[in-house]
């Protein structure tokens, strides 16, 4: 649409111009709605590392602990979130919270003792602690 044509007209008269302005607006948002709805959750994620242990750390806001599941399959490590929608009666006008199940998957080296994982949720942040092997532990060597 040309929003610099002064001589816009439709069948609504010079108020023409604002409603196919406004209809463009909101058929943008209806378009955008059904996108976030569609589109599968993303669980992002944060990886750090100490001398003894590596650190996974992933953004779960709203979700509790009995929705994630951690599953060790060799050296492939699977977080699984799966919450329901909530079954409320609020007709909502644009809903964006997507609870869809979503799940990560992390290749983990040969450093890791997959023996030795643990998990905790903290304030929407599950931190799940990769526990180093012995033989991959940085030691000092003195000199004689």
């Amino acid at each position: 649409m040309n929003c610099n044509n002064r001589n816009y007209r439709n069948q609504f008269g010079s108020l023409g111009f604002f409603q196919d302005f406004f209809n463009e607006v909101f058929d943008a948002v209806e378009t955008a709605e059904k996108t976030i709805e569609k589109t599968p959750s993303l669980i992002r994620a944060n990886v750090s590392e100490a001398d003894d242990k590596f650190f996974l750390s992933l953004e779960l806001p709203g979700i509790s602990k009995s929705d994630i599941k951690l599953d060790i399959e060799g050296r492939l490590l699977t977080i699984t979130v799966d919450k329901a929608k909530d079954e409320d009666s609020v007709d909502y006008m644009r809903r964006e919270f997507n609870y869809a199940k979503a799940s990560r998957k992390f290749k983990l080296s040969n450093a890791v003792d997959t023996s030795d994982i643990t998990a905790e949720m903290k304030e929407g942040i599950l931190i799940v602690t990769l526990a180093k092997k012995p033989a991959f532990v940085p030691k000092d060597i003195k000199i004689k």
